[in-house]
């Protein structure tokens, strides 16, 4: 792992043109630092158009004061329905950027509050945070800022600032969160994994959160796609969590895609922070679609949320009596539309807000028969060919099966699982069955 680590720094400080600091892995805390977006090739964006001054924040050069006001209200840990309503009681963030005491008493805020805003250590905090955006190049966005997500405004407690790591414009596209259990069975990942990639083919961004299982399957298969997706981390940028997920919340935001946060850089992937960022991954997309989960799954938090902010939710069904597919059962029982593959998602979302390509749910186009095995095409790598040789032509295998015959990890398994079938050379089947596709009369794969 030192080894790898030292690696990606080689790497970013090679396409950053300047030396990575920091980066040191933290016990139980994730790997840091996360500066995806100057690999992705996006400028910091620190404010709004304005760029004014900010005298409270010395040394970290042009910024906005309303960033600096959203700043301190989320560093003195004001609920974000609270600091909302400061700010509009205020007039606006800026008022709150370096306030007084008598000016917090006419706002009518509690002692507690008083004490917390006006923090001696607040201007300190803020100006390294500032700083440490600029050096990491990341974006930081807040209500009131040209880049802020329109679907994020709607919910009544968005976040007060959320720094992106990649480019911030993914948050602002039509979007689909997939989500699901960490321990999930080999072929709901699989099922995650090729959802997320017809959805990003089609051109939705697919919306997670990093974690190990369906969601980290479910970011695999829109990359894979060459798609776009977003992850939504419940701790700081300069601790992504899971360690082992860190490569790819790079290559997340080094593809187009981004990596969010609404907590303080250094913030440890504590449990509660799990909580609190499930409602933004459901308030940045029009749908949530639970593909796997058992009754105390943190994914039906986001199901929730989404209930509560007037999205649709979808819920992929699973084995009467499995305790995985639990969650599941009961949500299609309260009324979640029955997800069975990338049509049904269409079919409940907005057709008039899905991009274009999407605006038609996919479907078997008419042509002519089909015959023989998809040939591979050239410079194929070795190791999907190894995979693509041990599925028979017209025979079909289990993931199970696939997964017994390979040394390899088995989220690498389906990883290259997910790319044979984004290439159109191998096609999914119910129950966690795969076989091979067969080409057209021209040799070619089926598109």
């Amino acid at each position: 792992m030192a080894a790898l680590r030292a690696a990606t720094g080689r790497i970013h400080a090679a396409r950053c043109g300047a030396k990575r600091r920091g980066g040191a892995g933290r016990p139980g805390g994730g790997r840091g630092p996360l500066s995806a977006a100057a690999i992705a090739g996006h400028p910091p964006v620190m404010g709004d158009d304005r760029s004014r001054g900010n005298d409270h924040a010395p040394g970290t050069g042009a910024t906005d004061a309303d960033l600096a006001g959203w700043l301190r209200l989320a560093r003195a840990g004001i609920r974000p329905r609270r600091a909302a309503a400061l700010v509009e009681r205020a007039g606006s963030a800026e008022a709150l950027a370096d306030p007084t005491l008598p000016a917090l008493r006419a706002l009518a805020t509690t002692r507690r509050e008083q004490r917390r805003l006006l923090d001696r250590s607040l201007p300190r905090i803020i100006a390294r945070e500032l700083a440490l955006a600029r050096e990491r190049g990341w974006t930081l966005l807040h209500p009131g800022h040209p880049a802020w997500p329109p679907l994020l405004g709607e919910i009544p407690d968005p976040p007060p600032v959320l720094a992106v790591a990649g480019d911030p414009a993914a948050l602002a596209r039509p979007a689909v969160a997939i989500v699901g259990a960490r321990a999930a069975s080999p072929w709901a990942l699989g099922f995650a994994g090729s959802l997320a990639g017809e959805l990003a083919a089609l051109g939705l961004v697919v919306v997670s959160g990093l974690a190990r299982g369906i969601d980290g399957m479910a970011h695999r298969g829109a990359v894979e796609a060459g798609g776009t997706t977003v992850a939504v981390i419940g701790s700081g940028l300069d601790r992504v969590y899971p360690e082992e997920h860190a490569d790819l919340a790079e290559r997340i935001a080094a593809t187009g895609g981004a990596v969010v946060s609404e907590f303080a850089p250094d913030d440890a992937p504590l449990p509660r922070n799990f909580l609190r960022r499930n409602r933004v991954i459901s308030g940045l997309a029009l749908g949530v679609v639970v593909v796997e989960a058992g009754r105390r799954s943190g994914s039906l938090s986001t199901a929730a949320h989404a209930t509560g902010q007037g999205r649709q939710v979808m819920a992929v069904p699973g084995r009467a009596g499995d305790p995985l597919a639990a969650g599941c059962i009961d949500l299609l029982r309260d009324g979640a539309a029955l997800v069975r593959d990338a049509a049904d998602v269409l079919a409940e979302l907005p057709a008039s807000l899905l991009p274009g390509n999407a605006a038609a749910p996919p479907g078997d186009a008419a042509g002519p028969p089909e015959t023989g095995s998809a040939p591979l095409p050239p410079g194929i790598d070795p190791a999907l060919a190894d995979l693509l040789d041990r599925i028979p032509a017209g025979a079909e295998v289990t993931v199970d099966e696939l997964l017994e015959g390979d040394s390899r990890p088995p989220d690498r398994v389906l990883a290259d699982l997910f790319s044979l079938e984004v290439a159109g050379l191998v096609e999914a089947l119910p129950g966690g069955r795969f076989r091979r596709r067969t080409a057209g009369p021209a040799g070619k794969p089926p598109v």
